[in-house]
Protein backbone atom coordinates (compact mmCIF):
# COMPACT_ATOMS: atom_id res chain seq x y z
CA UNK A 1 0.00 0.00 0.00
CA UNK A 2 1.37 3.31 -0.90
CA UNK A 3 1.99 5.36 1.77
CA UNK A 4 -0.29 8.88 2.04
CA UNK A 5 2.21 11.26 2.42
CA UNK A 6 3.82 9.72 -1.37
CA UNK A 7 0.42 10.47 -3.15
CA UNK A 8 0.39 14.03 -2.02
CA UNK A 9 3.50 14.19 -3.70
CA UNK A 10 2.54 12.38 -6.34
CA UNK A 11 -0.76 14.83 -7.00
CA UNK A 12 1.09 18.09 -5.97
CA UNK A 13 3.82 16.87 -8.85
CA UNK A 14 1.08 16.49 -11.50
CA UNK A 15 -0.56 19.52 -10.55
CA UNK A 16 3.00 21.41 -11.06
CA UNK A 17 3.77 19.20 -14.21
CA UNK A 18 -0.09 20.40 -15.49
CA UNK A 19 0.32 24.20 -14.30
CA UNK A 20 4.18 24.24 -16.18
CA UNK A 21 2.72 22.54 -19.24
CA UNK A 22 -0.48 24.83 -19.32
CA UNK A 23 2.11 27.76 -19.16
CA UNK A 24 4.40 26.57 -22.12
CA UNK A 25 1.04 25.15 -24.37
CA UNK A 26 -0.79 28.23 -23.90
CA UNK A 27 2.29 30.63 -23.43
CA UNK A 28 0.47 32.16 -20.09
CA UNK A 29 2.99 34.35 -17.93
CA UNK A 30 3.03 33.48 -14.09
CA UNK A 31 3.46 35.74 -11.41
CA UNK A 32 6.39 37.69 -11.12
CA UNK A 33 8.71 36.06 -8.61
CA UNK A 34 12.55 34.12 -8.01
CA UNK A 35 11.80 31.73 -11.28
CA UNK A 36 13.11 32.36 -14.36
CA UNK A 37 10.25 33.92 -16.57
CA UNK A 38 9.28 32.31 -20.56
CA UNK A 39 10.74 34.59 -23.04
CA UNK A 40 7.54 35.72 -24.16
CA UNK A 41 6.70 37.29 -20.98
CA UNK A 42 8.77 40.37 -21.31
CA UNK A 43 8.24 42.40 -18.70
CA UNK A 44 5.64 40.28 -16.47
CA UNK A 45 2.04 39.35 -16.82
CA UNK A 46 0.83 39.16 -20.74
CA UNK A 47 -0.57 36.92 -23.32
CA UNK A 48 -0.60 38.72 -26.74
CA UNK A 49 -4.17 38.29 -27.55
CA UNK A 50 -4.94 41.80 -27.89
CA UNK A 51 -3.01 44.23 -29.35
CA UNK A 52 -4.47 47.79 -30.37
CA UNK A 53 -1.70 47.95 -32.91
CA UNK A 54 -0.06 51.12 -33.89
CA UNK A 55 -2.39 54.77 -34.09
CA UNK A 56 -0.72 57.66 -34.89
CA UNK A 57 -1.93 60.70 -37.16
CA UNK A 58 -0.69 63.94 -37.85
CA UNK A 59 -1.85 66.82 -35.49
CA UNK A 60 -4.59 69.23 -36.75
CA UNK A 61 -5.12 72.18 -35.43
CA UNK A 62 -9.12 73.02 -34.99
CA UNK A 63 -10.64 76.05 -33.30
CA UNK A 64 -13.16 75.71 -30.55
CA UNK A 65 -16.80 76.97 -31.56
CA UNK A 66 -16.85 77.50 -27.26
CA UNK A 67 -13.46 79.76 -27.09
CA UNK A 68 -13.55 82.28 -29.12
CA UNK A 69 -11.46 85.66 -27.89
CA UNK A 70 -8.04 85.38 -29.43
CA UNK A 71 -4.98 87.02 -28.13
CA UNK A 72 -2.12 88.70 -29.61
CA UNK A 73 1.52 87.19 -29.05
CA UNK A 74 3.33 88.25 -26.08
CA UNK A 75 7.42 88.19 -25.39
CA UNK A 76 6.22 87.24 -22.20
CA UNK A 77 8.10 83.81 -21.41
CA UNK A 78 6.06 80.32 -20.65
CA UNK A 79 7.85 77.07 -21.10
CA UNK A 80 5.24 74.93 -22.28
CA UNK A 81 5.73 71.45 -20.50
CA UNK A 82 4.25 67.94 -20.97
CA UNK A 83 4.48 65.03 -18.77
CA UNK A 84 3.79 62.17 -20.77
CA UNK A 85 1.41 59.56 -18.99
CA UNK A 86 3.41 57.56 -16.13
CA UNK A 87 4.12 54.01 -17.35
CA UNK A 88 6.41 52.69 -18.94
CA UNK A 89 6.51 49.00 -21.35
CA UNK A 90 3.10 46.77 -21.62
CA UNK A 91 -0.30 47.90 -20.18
CA UNK A 92 -2.03 44.82 -19.38
CA UNK A 93 -5.17 44.00 -18.07
CA UNK A 94 -7.28 40.71 -16.85
CA UNK A 95 -10.28 40.07 -19.13
CA UNK A 96 -12.83 37.54 -18.90
CA UNK A 97 -11.05 35.41 -21.60
CA UNK A 98 -7.59 35.59 -20.44
CA UNK A 99 -5.26 38.28 -20.46
CA UNK A 100 -4.98 41.18 -22.93
CA UNK A 101 -2.16 43.94 -24.17
CA UNK A 102 -3.51 47.53 -24.72
CA UNK A 103 -0.24 48.87 -25.72
CA UNK A 104 3.43 48.86 -25.25
CA UNK A 105 4.61 52.47 -25.04
CA UNK A 106 8.27 51.33 -25.93
CA UNK A 107 6.65 51.62 -29.83
CA UNK A 108 5.54 54.86 -29.52
CA UNK A 109 8.58 57.00 -28.35
CA UNK A 110 9.19 58.86 -31.81
CA UNK A 111 5.53 59.39 -32.78
CA UNK A 112 4.86 60.77 -29.43
CA UNK A 113 7.93 63.44 -29.81
CA UNK A 114 6.52 64.26 -32.74
CA UNK A 115 3.45 65.23 -31.52
CA UNK A 116 4.23 67.18 -28.15
CA UNK A 117 6.29 69.28 -30.85
CA UNK A 118 3.52 69.94 -33.38
CA UNK A 119 1.11 71.31 -30.04
CA UNK A 120 4.39 73.77 -29.12
CA UNK A 121 5.42 71.82 -26.19
CA UNK A 122 9.08 72.18 -25.15
CA UNK A 123 9.45 70.09 -22.65
CA UNK A 124 8.90 66.58 -21.78
CA UNK A 125 8.80 64.95 -18.63
CA UNK A 126 9.40 61.07 -18.27
CA UNK A 127 8.44 59.33 -15.29
CA UNK A 128 11.00 56.27 -14.24
CA UNK A 129 9.76 53.80 -11.66
CA UNK A 130 11.51 52.32 -8.24
CA UNK A 131 9.26 50.28 -5.75
CA UNK A 132 8.80 49.30 -2.30
CA UNK A 133 8.47 46.90 -0.38
CA UNK A 134 6.71 46.58 3.15
CA UNK A 135 10.00 46.46 5.14
CA UNK A 136 10.35 50.45 3.18
CA UNK A 137 12.89 48.93 0.89
CA UNK A 138 13.43 50.77 -2.46
CA UNK A 139 14.78 49.36 -5.26
CA UNK A 140 14.80 48.80 -9.32
CA UNK A 141 12.71 46.23 -10.58
CA UNK A 142 10.68 45.51 -13.34
CA UNK A 143 7.34 45.09 -13.42
CA UNK A 144 4.45 45.97 -16.42
CA UNK A 145 2.86 48.61 -16.58
CA UNK A 146 5.53 50.35 -14.20
CA UNK A 147 8.63 48.85 -15.55
CA UNK A 148 12.14 50.57 -14.97
CA UNK A 149 13.22 52.22 -18.16
CA UNK A 150 16.57 50.76 -19.18
CA UNK A 151 19.86 52.93 -19.74
CA UNK A 152 19.65 52.35 -23.87
CA UNK A 153 15.78 53.30 -23.32
CA UNK A 154 16.11 56.65 -21.84
CA UNK A 155 18.92 57.33 -24.75
CA UNK A 156 16.31 56.47 -27.28
CA UNK A 157 13.89 59.33 -25.23
CA UNK A 158 16.44 61.75 -25.17
CA UNK A 159 17.49 61.30 -28.16
CA UNK A 160 14.00 61.77 -30.02
CA UNK A 161 12.80 65.15 -27.71
CA UNK A 162 16.10 66.52 -29.17
CA UNK A 163 15.45 65.95 -32.44
CA UNK A 164 12.32 67.46 -31.97
CA UNK A 165 13.21 70.81 -30.10
CA UNK A 166 12.18 68.96 -26.47
CA UNK A 167 13.96 69.43 -23.41
CA UNK A 168 13.90 66.57 -20.95
CA UNK A 169 13.18 66.29 -17.45
CA UNK A 170 13.03 62.63 -14.99
CA UNK A 171 10.99 62.29 -12.16
CA UNK A 172 11.07 58.89 -10.07
CA UNK A 173 7.27 56.88 -9.03
CA UNK A 174 7.77 54.49 -6.41
CA UNK A 175 4.86 52.39 -5.89
CA UNK A 176 4.12 49.59 -3.66
CA UNK A 177 5.38 46.34 -4.27
CA UNK A 178 3.06 44.83 -1.08
CA UNK A 179 0.09 45.68 -0.27
CA UNK A 180 1.55 47.48 3.05
CA UNK A 181 3.93 49.22 2.26
CA UNK A 182 2.31 52.76 1.77
CA UNK A 183 0.33 52.05 4.40
CA UNK A 184 3.55 52.17 6.67
CA UNK A 185 4.58 55.22 5.52
CA UNK A 186 0.63 56.98 5.87
CA UNK A 187 0.39 60.17 8.48
CA UNK A 188 -1.04 57.63 11.01
CA UNK A 189 2.18 55.10 10.77
CA UNK A 190 5.29 57.31 9.97
CA UNK A 191 7.87 57.55 12.75
CA UNK A 192 11.13 59.48 12.49
CA UNK A 193 13.05 56.53 12.36
CA UNK A 194 11.06 55.20 9.47
CA UNK A 195 11.62 58.46 7.74
CA UNK A 196 15.30 58.04 8.68
CA UNK A 197 15.28 54.65 7.08
CA UNK A 198 12.95 55.90 3.60
CA UNK A 199 15.82 58.71 2.99
CA UNK A 200 18.92 56.42 3.69
CA UNK A 201 17.16 54.17 0.42
CA UNK A 202 16.21 56.80 -1.47
CA UNK A 203 19.39 58.73 -1.15
CA UNK A 204 20.89 55.60 -2.88
CA UNK A 205 18.31 54.92 -5.98
CA UNK A 206 17.69 58.97 -6.69
CA UNK A 207 21.86 58.92 -7.21
CA UNK A 208 21.09 55.76 -9.69
CA UNK A 209 18.66 57.41 -11.26
CA UNK A 210 20.62 60.92 -11.74
CA UNK A 211 23.12 58.28 -13.41
CA UNK A 212 20.86 57.26 -15.51
CA UNK A 213 19.90 60.87 -16.50
CA UNK A 214 23.45 61.94 -17.03
CA UNK A 215 24.09 59.68 -18.99
CA UNK A 216 21.15 60.03 -21.28
CA UNK A 217 21.82 63.63 -21.15
CA UNK A 218 18.65 64.71 -19.86
CA UNK A 219 18.14 68.74 -19.03
CA UNK A 220 16.57 68.42 -15.94
CA UNK A 221 15.89 66.03 -12.76
CA UNK A 222 13.45 65.99 -9.84
CA UNK A 223 15.36 64.72 -6.41
CA UNK A 224 11.64 63.95 -4.53
CA UNK A 225 9.71 60.71 -5.41
CA UNK A 226 5.95 60.73 -7.03
CA UNK A 227 3.09 58.10 -6.19
CA UNK A 228 4.64 57.20 -2.71
CA UNK A 229 5.54 60.83 -2.12
CA UNK A 230 7.37 62.02 0.92
CA UNK A 231 5.15 63.94 2.66
CA UNK A 232 4.65 63.07 6.04
CA UNK A 233 2.01 65.51 7.78
CA UNK A 234 3.26 66.99 10.96
CA UNK A 235 6.42 65.35 9.93
CA UNK A 236 7.54 66.98 7.54
CA UNK A 237 9.37 69.45 9.81
CA UNK A 238 11.48 66.96 10.49
CA UNK A 239 11.83 65.49 7.25
CA UNK A 240 12.54 68.45 4.86
CA UNK A 241 15.92 68.30 6.55
CA UNK A 242 17.58 65.67 4.19
CA UNK A 243 16.46 67.38 1.21
CA UNK A 244 19.45 69.76 1.05
CA UNK A 245 22.04 66.71 1.38
CA UNK A 246 20.04 64.67 -1.57
CA UNK A 247 20.25 67.79 -3.48
CA UNK A 248 23.67 68.07 -2.94
CA UNK A 249 24.55 64.74 -3.47
CA UNK A 250 22.79 64.74 -6.86
CA UNK A 251 24.36 67.72 -8.32
CA UNK A 252 27.92 66.26 -8.57
CA UNK A 253 26.27 63.36 -10.49
CA UNK A 254 23.72 65.12 -12.60
CA UNK A 255 24.85 68.36 -14.48
CA UNK A 256 21.75 70.10 -15.48
CA UNK A 257 19.02 71.27 -13.73
CA UNK A 258 17.74 69.65 -10.48
CA UNK A 259 14.52 70.76 -8.78
CA UNK A 260 10.91 69.12 -6.46
CA UNK A 261 7.86 68.75 -6.76
CA UNK A 262 4.93 69.48 -4.78
CA UNK A 263 1.97 71.25 -3.06
CA UNK A 264 2.75 74.84 -2.94
CA UNK A 265 2.41 74.67 1.00
CA UNK A 266 4.97 72.56 1.39
CA UNK A 267 7.74 75.06 0.23
CA UNK A 268 5.59 78.15 1.23
CA UNK A 269 5.28 76.51 5.10
CA UNK A 270 8.61 74.94 5.54
CA UNK A 271 11.81 76.43 5.76
CA UNK A 272 14.57 74.21 4.50
CA UNK A 273 17.81 75.08 1.96
CA UNK A 274 16.63 75.32 -1.58
CA UNK A 275 20.20 77.21 -2.95
CA UNK A 276 21.01 73.97 -4.84
CA UNK A 277 17.66 73.43 -6.51
CA UNK A 278 17.17 75.07 -9.76
CA UNK A 279 13.26 74.53 -10.66
CA UNK A 280 9.99 73.50 -8.13
CA UNK A 281 7.18 72.11 -9.72
CA UNK A 282 3.44 73.24 -8.12
CA UNK A 283 1.53 70.30 -7.86
CA UNK A 284 -1.53 71.73 -6.34
CA UNK A 285 -5.61 69.18 -6.54
CA UNK A 286 -7.26 71.07 -9.08
CA UNK A 287 -10.35 70.85 -7.08
CA UNK A 288 -8.57 73.02 -4.41
CA UNK A 289 -7.95 75.77 -7.91
CA UNK A 290 -11.36 75.22 -9.38
CA UNK A 291 -13.26 73.97 -6.89
CA UNK A 292 -17.31 75.47 -7.19
CA UNK A 293 -16.02 78.00 -10.67
CA UNK A 294 -19.31 77.27 -13.52
CA UNK A 295 -17.90 76.25 -16.56
CA UNK A 296 -17.65 79.89 -17.68
CA UNK A 297 -13.79 81.08 -18.57
CA UNK A 298 -14.25 84.14 -17.07
CA UNK A 299 -15.13 82.41 -13.99
CA UNK A 300 -12.28 79.73 -14.03
CA UNK A 301 -9.57 82.53 -14.97
CA UNK A 302 -10.66 84.52 -11.64
CA UNK A 303 -9.53 81.12 -9.79
CA UNK A 304 -6.75 80.74 -11.04
CA UNK A 305 -5.60 84.40 -10.68
CA UNK A 306 -6.67 84.00 -6.61
CA UNK A 307 -4.75 80.44 -6.36
CA UNK A 308 -1.92 82.25 -7.75
CA UNK A 309 -1.03 84.04 -4.30
CA UNK A 310 -0.18 80.37 -3.26
CA UNK A 311 2.44 79.76 -6.04
CA UNK A 312 3.76 83.48 -4.91
CA UNK A 313 4.00 81.93 -1.13
CA UNK A 314 5.88 79.81 -2.23
CA UNK A 315 8.24 81.15 -4.79
CA UNK A 316 8.67 84.07 -1.68
CA UNK A 317 9.71 81.37 0.85
CA UNK A 318 11.69 78.82 -1.35
CA UNK A 319 13.25 81.97 -3.66
CA UNK A 320 12.88 83.90 -6.68
CA UNK A 321 16.18 82.44 -8.44
CA UNK A 322 14.24 79.55 -9.63
CA UNK A 323 11.85 78.23 -12.45
CA UNK A 324 8.77 77.42 -11.38
CA UNK A 325 6.30 75.25 -12.83
CA UNK A 326 2.62 74.83 -12.44
CA UNK A 327 1.58 71.31 -13.04
CA UNK A 328 -1.69 70.86 -14.22
CA UNK A 329 -3.94 67.57 -13.09
CA UNK A 330 -7.45 67.96 -14.71
CA UNK A 331 -9.96 64.96 -15.94
CA UNK A 332 -12.01 64.82 -18.90
CA UNK A 333 -15.26 64.21 -17.07
CA UNK A 334 -18.30 66.06 -16.65
CA UNK A 335 -18.29 67.73 -13.18
CA UNK A 336 -13.92 66.99 -12.95
CA UNK A 337 -13.48 70.49 -11.55
CA UNK A 338 -15.46 69.36 -8.49
CA UNK A 339 -14.36 65.33 -8.26
CA UNK A 340 -10.82 66.06 -9.27
CA UNK A 341 -8.63 62.88 -9.71
CA UNK A 342 -9.08 60.00 -10.76
CA UNK A 343 -6.80 57.07 -11.10
CA UNK A 344 -6.70 55.30 -14.13
CA UNK A 345 -6.40 52.04 -13.47
CA UNK A 346 -9.26 52.30 -10.87
CA UNK A 347 -11.49 53.08 -13.59
CA UNK A 348 -10.32 50.04 -15.54
CA UNK A 349 -13.56 48.24 -17.11
CA UNK A 350 -12.75 44.94 -15.90
CA UNK A 351 -11.03 45.16 -12.40
CA UNK A 352 -13.60 47.50 -11.10
CA UNK A 353 -16.85 46.26 -12.62
CA UNK A 354 -19.31 49.12 -13.28
CA UNK A 355 -16.83 51.43 -11.68
CA UNK A 356 -18.00 54.07 -14.66
CA UNK A 357 -20.72 54.07 -15.08
CA UNK A 358 -21.49 57.36 -14.11
CA UNK A 359 -18.80 59.15 -15.62
CA UNK A 360 -18.79 60.84 -18.89
CA UNK A 361 -16.60 62.14 -20.48
CA UNK A 362 -16.71 65.89 -21.44
CA UNK A 363 -13.84 67.43 -23.36
CA UNK A 364 -15.04 71.04 -22.92
CA UNK A 365 -14.61 71.18 -19.08
CA UNK A 366 -11.30 70.06 -19.48
CA UNK A 367 -10.62 72.50 -22.55
CA UNK A 368 -12.08 75.35 -20.31
CA UNK A 369 -9.49 74.89 -17.37
CA UNK A 370 -6.64 75.05 -19.26
CA UNK A 371 -7.94 78.38 -21.46
CA UNK A 372 -8.56 79.54 -17.57
CA UNK A 373 -5.03 79.16 -16.53
CA UNK A 374 -3.26 80.72 -19.75
CA UNK A 375 -5.34 83.19 -19.65
CA UNK A 376 -4.39 84.26 -16.05
CA UNK A 377 -1.02 84.13 -16.39
CA UNK A 378 -1.69 86.34 -19.92
CA UNK A 379 -3.64 88.92 -18.34
CA UNK A 380 -1.44 89.10 -14.48
CA UNK A 381 1.27 92.10 -14.44
CA UNK A 382 3.52 89.58 -12.32
CA UNK A 383 2.59 85.83 -13.35
CA UNK A 384 4.04 83.54 -10.25
CA UNK A 385 5.09 80.74 -13.05
CA UNK A 386 7.44 80.04 -15.44
CA UNK A 387 6.40 77.29 -16.92
CA UNK A 388 3.27 74.57 -17.01
CA UNK A 389 3.40 71.19 -17.29
CA UNK A 390 0.18 69.10 -18.40
CA UNK A 391 0.33 66.08 -16.78
CA UNK A 392 0.06 62.18 -18.15
CA UNK A 393 -0.09 62.69 -21.77
CA UNK A 394 -1.55 59.49 -23.41
CA UNK A 395 1.35 57.98 -25.50
CA UNK A 396 -1.10 57.24 -28.80
CA UNK A 397 -4.16 58.65 -30.15
CA UNK A 398 -5.76 55.39 -29.14
CA UNK A 399 -8.95 56.06 -27.26
CA UNK A 400 -11.47 54.04 -25.32
CA UNK A 401 -12.74 51.79 -26.10
CA UNK A 402 -9.68 51.35 -28.32
CA UNK A 403 -7.18 51.06 -25.41
CA UNK A 404 -9.95 48.25 -24.45
CA UNK A 405 -10.27 48.42 -20.69
CA UNK A 406 -8.33 51.53 -20.11
CA UNK A 407 -10.98 54.40 -19.32
CA UNK A 408 -8.20 57.23 -20.69
CA UNK A 409 -11.25 59.13 -22.80
CA UNK A 410 -11.97 60.56 -18.76
CA UNK A 411 -8.47 60.71 -17.72
CA UNK A 412 -5.80 63.18 -17.01
CA UNK A 413 -4.35 63.17 -20.87
CA UNK A 414 -5.50 65.78 -22.93
CA UNK A 415 -4.57 64.40 -26.24
CA UNK A 416 -7.17 63.50 -29.14
CA UNK A 417 -9.36 66.04 -26.68
CA UNK A 418 -10.30 69.60 -27.03
CA UNK A 419 -7.67 70.45 -24.85
CA UNK A 420 -4.91 69.75 -26.60
CA UNK A 421 -6.27 72.35 -29.23
CA UNK A 422 -6.07 75.27 -26.09
CA UNK A 423 -2.28 74.36 -25.46
CA UNK A 424 -1.23 74.39 -29.05
CA UNK A 425 -3.04 77.85 -29.12
CA UNK A 426 -1.28 79.35 -26.40
CA UNK A 427 1.72 77.78 -27.26
CA UNK A 428 1.88 79.99 -29.93
CA UNK A 429 0.96 83.02 -27.96
CA UNK A 430 3.73 83.08 -25.34
CA UNK A 431 7.56 83.55 -26.44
Amino acid sequence: MVPKIAVAVLKLIAVVVIVVGSIFAFRICPPAGPWPMPPWCEGGIDVPNFDSGLHYEEYVYSDLPYITENYEATDRPLVMGMAMQDNWGKITGTGPNGNYITEDNRLYVDSSMERLSAINSELVLITDFATMDEDLNIFSQSRGGAAMIEQGEFNDIASSARANGLETMLITNIYELEPLARHQINCENITEDKIDGLFSEWREQVLYEAGKAESAGFDYFVINPRDIGFFFCEYDSYAVQYWPGIAEDVKKQFSGKIGMWGPSYYFSDYSFDTSDLDFIILDDGITEIVGGASEDVADIESKWTAWFERYRNARESAGDDKEYFAMILMPSYDGAMQGGWVEIFDLSTIYIEGSTENLVRDYKEQALVYEGFFRAVYNSDDPPVDGVISYAYWWTDNMYPDTFFVRNDIVHSIRGKDADHVFAKWGGVFA
